[in-house]
């Protein structure tokens, strides 16, 4: 679906995106505040990462090896405040006036009611998201996370999956993580990536090294030419994104729809204000420029769409009760396989187009919505959370120091 004509011209960027329109590399060096910045977001993550790990290897973990259900669902209990710990963390450091204040601006097609999605408070005012606080969190990540110190085994705690080359999909815990989670009559929630990776000038020559690969036909650019880099080489396969790769996404939805048949998936596109069309975001905004150098988008745009799933026979496993999800990807057949590669780089296509439209007029279409979203410490729990985080880290630090 294509939002601009072929021959509109791209207005110029909303008044609040133009200060940060400059690249990082041609930004002027980090002063004194910048450097004292900077060490303070190291310290919090570093605190936050170690805080969150300790809860889980030293209450959580425990818990598991106790052979009572009592203690089975407090250390679930225990691991779900300890992910939620870790993104309060992140949001006190983007409150306003933290390292890298910014808020969030949700839109949504028709699809997607923004009423039933949001959460406000007595005086009608959005406070957050209405997820349901016990769910599971899956969340699909690359394998090399595996094996970052602290955080990588603290994923795997999480019962988090990890899918990419060398690690087949079979082997990841992600049919498991369901099991558990409807053995326990919880709901499940799982995040994923199928591009795998950030839109950048080192992997959008990758992927479209890929759609030639599978013979995807080349699109053409509908609202702002094309970059002089492409001139010679043609124009890129996709203009804003990287070429799905559905084999994650196609396993995922299969293993958890021969268990869920009612599960939901939304599609979230994300739009950050102060980047040029057919610019890359990474150019623009680092963790070090956020929230070291203050640089911060003023507000990060999610567009969400709910997906209909019924037209899709592959990701609709028949007669799979009692199989593993190993067993469900196997009995795939490549016509399935390929009807769901065409269905998702379909997806993407709109996508793409969402992105075009966003880049012109600095927001998403807004059939339903726009709602902002801040972000911030909210009340009493959250903060608790973070005391909670602040003891781990100190009680640690004690048991190091007595030690040595």
């Amino acid at each position: 679906m294509a939002f601009e004509d072929s021959k509109s011209q791209p207005s110029p960027p909303p008044p609040h995106a133009r200060p940060l329109l400059t690249p990082i590399r041609s930004r002027p060096g980090p002063g004194i505040k910048d450097v004292f910045r900077t060490v303070i977001f190291a310290l919090s993550m570093t605190g936050t990462t170690i805080g969150v790990f300790l809860i889980q290897v030293f209450i959580a973990l425990p818990l598991r090896f106790i052979p009572l259900a009592a203690t089975h669902r407090l250390s679930r209990e225990t691991m779900r405040i300890a992910r939620e710990a870790f993104g309060i963390s992140m949001a006190a450091m983007s409150a306003p006036g933290s390292l890298g204040p910014t808020s969030f601006i949700l839109t949504a097609d028709e699809s997607v009611d923004l009423g039933k999605v949001v959460e406000r408070n007595e005086k009608g005012e959005v406070i957050g998201l209405r997820l349901n606080k016990n769910s599971r969190l899956c969340i699909v990540l690359a394998p090399f996370l595996r094996w970052v110190p602290i955080a990588g085994p603290g994923y795997r705690l999480f019962d988090f999956a990890f899918v990419g080359k060398g690690w087949p999909i079979q082997k990841s815990p992600i049919g498991k993580a369901i099991q558990k989670a409807l053995k326990d009559d919880s709901p499940f929630a799982m995040m994923l990536f199928p591009e795998g990776t950030l839109f950048a000038s080192d992997t959008q020559p990758t992927s479209d090294a890929f759609a030639r690969k599978a013979g995807v036909v080349r699109r053409r650019s509908t609202c702002f030419g094309v970059r002089p880099d492409f001139l010679h080489g043609g124009q890129p396969f996709m203009r804003n994104v990287l070429q799905p790769r559905s084999t994650g996404l196609l396993f995922c939805l299969r293993t958890l729809l021969s268990q869920a048949p009612d599960a939901t998936l939304y599609d979230i596109t994300i739009g950050y204000p102060g980047v040029p069309a057919r610019g890359y975001a990474e150019d623009y905004y680092t963790l070090a420029s956020t929230f070291g150098r203050g640089v911060p988008p003023p507000a990060v745009h999610l567009h969400l769409r709910s997906v209909d799933l019924e037209g899709v026979s592959s990701i609709h496993p028949q007669n799979f009760t009692g199989k593993s999800s190993k067993q469900i990807d196997n009995d795939l057949t490549v016509e399935e396989r390929a009807e769901f590669q065409e269905w998702t780089r379909k997806r993407w296509m709109e996508k793409d187009d969402l992105m075009d439209y966003f880049y012109q007029h600095g927001k998403f279409p807004d059939e339903n919505g726009p709602v902002t979203l801040p972000v911030g410490v909210r009340g009493w729990g959250d903060a608790m959370r973070l005391v909670a985080l602040v003891v781990a880290v100190m009680c640690a630090w004690l048991a190091v120091k007595a030690v040595w």
